[in-house]
């Protein structure tokens, strides 16, 4: 394997399997973006299932009433922040991991409301194509590109499910914001700071997606950093991460 630019994330537990590697020498940094999406895309879901709340009830639950911004906000506006939180309450045994609820619910929202939220394969073009590799006895992920390291590895001998699911989360909050560096995007923390509204909130989330809903521009790249980050402001970060599995595991740190 190339010691060069590259990102590769191998993975095998229970019913969850991905081998890809993804030479990056002499590629763009939108092909590094992409690399990152592709990944992203296929173990999202993972790192939920494996932290302990039924996705299948989340699923049922999470129905924005049209597409787009303004389907979410009638969702919102007909369902008050009790009702939603019962509700997500139901698919967890344990009510620490709200949060984790939460971050599945709002990404679930988005998804059916087909509004893009993070850098997925399906976003950015790209002509590389990966290279599959056999998952080993652990999940690693690595991404070296521009200068850029990370590393994130866990041996799985005698691990247990939300371990799986703190390694997964950790990648996919790594994926989640350095994948917009490379995308090219247009980020404005001023943009974002604007349309954020008090504290969390389910009437301030509401209240902040009105005027995000006005402030997207048609741009695909820049409207999902302006709606990720929004969610991430306003309290609810709609991809997984560590920090959602904190409150019910207390070894996995944010």
């Amino acid at each position: 394997m190339d010691e060069g630019n590259e990102i590769f994330f191998i993975g095998k537990y229970k019913d969850f399997r991905l081998g890809v590697h993804f030479g990056l020498g002499g590629k763009t940094p939108q092909d590094a973006a992409y690399a990152l999406g592709y990944i992203s895309q296929r173990i999202s879901e993972q790192a939920f299932h494996f932290s302990g709340i039924n996705i299948a009830k989340i699923k049922s639950f999470a129905r924005p009433e049209g597409k787009g911004i303004r389907g979410i906000i009638s969702f919102l506006e007909k369902n008050p922040q009790a009702l939603i939180k019962e509700a997500l309450l139901e698919g967890i045994a344990d009510e620490k991991l709200l949060p984790a609820a939460e971050s599945f619910f709002f990404s679930q929202m988005l998804t059916n409301a087909q509004v893009a939220f993070r850098i997925t394969d399906d976003l950015i073009k790209s002509d590389i194509v990966p290279e599959e590799i056999e998952p080993e006895g652990k999940i690693a992920f690595v991404g070296n590109y521009g200068g850029w390291i990370s590393i994130k590895k866990l041996s799985l001998g005698e691990v247990q499910d939300y371990e799986v699911s703190g390694i997964l989360s950790g990648i996919e909050n790594t994926i989640a914001n350095k994948a917009f560096g490379f995308s090219g995007c247009k980020s404005s923390d001023e943009a974002v700071n604007k349309l954020v509204k008090g504290k969390k909130s389910i009437g301030n989330l509401t209240e902040a997606l009105k005027g995000l809903d006005a402030s997207l521009s048609g741009n695909a790249l820049d409207d999902a950093y302006l709606v990720c980050k929004v969610f991430e402001k306003q309290g609810y970060k709609p991809y997984a991460s560590p920090e959602m599995l904190t409150n019910a595991y207390p070894d996995i740190k944010p």
